[in-house]
């Protein structure tokens, strides 16, 4: 990891009377490769070499589950464009993420005072610093204020006659 500045190494000699030197340990390099001298007892010296490349550093920025709390999506890591409806009074959504990669990171943008209109964003970003972006656009529902009713009726009185 380029990350490390110094490796713990640990050794034991064949002899206690020999000893042993550690080169290039702090800071590491992978140009400067660490070197163990170990002198035995009557002069004789014997080096072993640590060489040293960086690990590869994962691209990785598949997205294993995304779901959004009270709400059904499909997610899918080819599409980076989604639109969620979501009542008036929604002013954030409760994502859930897990990625593929634990050495992967992700950011959530823009996810409060929600208006119509609004773009969430979920950037994942690889170990590598390889990155995608995906959008959801915030469709506000629209009530309509049902029309009033005029709530009458008429009632007709008729006098009945009467026949004998």
């Amino acid at each position: 990891d380029k990350n490390v500045k110094k490796l713990d190494i640990s050794y034991e000699t064949d002899s206690d009377k020999a000893t042993a030197v550690i080169k290039n340990n702090v800071p590491i390099s992978v140009d400067n490769p660490i070197t163990i001298t170990v002198t035995a007892e009557d002069g004789s010296i014997k080096d072993y070499t640590i060489n040293l490349t960086y690990k590869a550093l994962s691209n990785n920025i598949n997205v294993k589950n995304l779901t959004i709390e009270k709400y059904d999506i499909d997610f899918d890591n080819n599409k980076q464009n989604y639109d969620v409806v979501v009542n008036q009074d929604t002013k954030s959504l409760n994502f859930n993420i897990e990625l593929e990669d634990e050495n992967a990171k992700y950011e959530i943008q823009d996810n409060n005072d929600l208006v119509n209109g609004s773009v969430i964003k979920i950037r994942v970003i690889a170990e590598n610093l390889t990155e995608t972006t995906y959008n959801f656009n915030i469709i506000k529902e629209t009530t309509t204020v049902p029309k009033k009713k005029n709530n009458f009726f008429t009632i007709l009185l008729a006098n009945p006659s009467s026949s004998s």
